[in-house]
């Protein structure tokens, strides 16, 4: 079970990888006031990639507690940065991020 969930978990890091690069493409060539949306998906698929490695990460080290306690130590840190950096510099170009 653990090599299947390994084998499915490579394709789906292709693939947000993939969508990823579209959504900063897309961020790219559009209109200013558009770009929110973009950017807000790109953090999403963010995370999303960062969970995806963890989960590997926990499956892999028989399920132990603290690679949850360090994902959510992290996920929260970079919230955080996340959050702190918008209200810092509201008219910084996010395509810096």
């Amino acid at each position: 079970m653990q090599l299947i969930f390994i084998e499915l978990s490579k394709y789906a890091f292709a693939f947000l990888i993939c969508f990823y690069a579209a959504a900063a493409y897309h961020g790219a060539v559009i209109k200013e006031e558009k770009r929110k949306f973009t950017y807000v998906f790109q953090n999403v698929i963010m995370f999303m990639i960062h969970l995806l490695g963890f989960l590997i990460l926990y499956q892999l080290n028989n399920e132990e507690l603290k690679y949850l306690i360090l994902y959510f130590a992290q996920f929260i840190y970079l919230f955080v940065v996340i959050f702190v950096y918008d209200v810092l510099y509201p008219r910084a170009s996010r395509l810096l991020k």
